[in-house]
């Protein structure tokens, strides 16, 4: 049967002899980077950031001609949807796996021991609404940026799942197909990855990633009104992880299906009616462009 062994170390060093520096974290910090810089690149091109900071200039009774590049203006949404991504990131891995956690309270702050992508979304998505709310911002104003900043979420999640497949930490079902995988490092995250070819499905999510984000790119000009880039890539995303999650090796969690699957259900059962009352009243809504 043809497959392909994975014997990449998956981690780099131990910092100070005890902390373990591993592929996957360097590829969820370069996917954060990745998608930062994306954000800010388009944020800069449709010249989105200076128009906010000059209607925010206006509403403040400042001279709006005075206002830079702007880009301050997405510092304090981008940070609340950062930490609002590691908190709830760590939440959802811990809820999943309590039987483990549950006899080691401790343990739960370690958060570099485990996270949840699933957790991540909803998680930026709650810290930037807390942000706009304690702003006093217009969700309007939020969706906004949330729209410029949807390509860069999708960009920086599909980095972070090359982590992933090095690591060996998201373990596919048993496959034939040639392009199954088998981990052999004793570093492996999953030890039973070694015992059977599964399916690589951090390869899988990465192609849909990329694909969520081509759409996002190329049709990003036809995207109208405000909303619809967002809603749309919460949409994608979590049919893509609802599918994949299939042939991922995770315990149920709701009746036959895992965490990811009743999370990702639930965000396309929101944002979906969403996104299609958005579409077909797009006249109403023409004037937030």
């Amino acid at each position: 049967m043809n497959s392909i062994t994975i014997s990449m170390d998956p981690r780099i060093t131990e910092l100070f002899g005890r902390y373990p520096l591993e592929w996957h974290g360097i590829m969820v910090v370069l996917g954060l980077l990745g998608g930062l810089a994306l954000t800010l690149y388009l944020a800069k091109k449709t010249g989105l950031a200076v128009q906010l900071a000059r209607e925010d200039a206006i509403s403040k009774g400042q001279n709006p001609d005075k206002v830079g590049n702007g880009i301050e203006i997405l510092a304090g949404p981008i940070i609340a949807a950062m930490i609002g991504g590691i908190v709830f990131s760590r939440v959802f891995h811990v809820v999943d796996q309590w039987e483990i956690y549950s006899g080691d309270i401790k343990a739960i702050f370690s958060i570099w021991q485990g996270s949840s992508i699933v957790g991540v979304v909803v998680g930026a998505a709650i810290g930037g609404m807390i942000y706009a709310r304690i702003a006093g911002w217009s969700w309007t104003k939020l969706v906004r940026i949330a729209d410029i900043a949807a390509p860069g979420s999708i960009l920086g999640m599909a980095i972070g799942r090359i982590g992933c497949f090095i690591n060996g930490d998201a373990w596919g079902t048993a496959t034939g197909l040639p392009w199954g995988l088998m981990y052999t490092h004793s570093n492996r995250q999953i030890q039973e990855s070694a015992s059977y070819v599964g399916h690589p499905t951090p390869v899988y999510e990465f192609i849909w990633d990329m694909l969520v984000l081509a759409v996002l790119l190329v049709f990003r000009k036809k995207l109208r009104p405000a909303g619809v880039s967002y809603m749309l890539y919460l949409s994608m995303y979590s049919l893509g992880r609802f599918m994949i999650t299939f042939l991922r090796v995770n315990d149920p969690y709701l009746g036959s299906l895992k965490q990811a699957q009743v999370a990702t259900l639930v965000i396309m059962l929101v944002c979906v009616p969403i996104l299609i009352y958005l579409v077909m009243h797009k006249e109403q809504h023409k004037d937030y462009k």
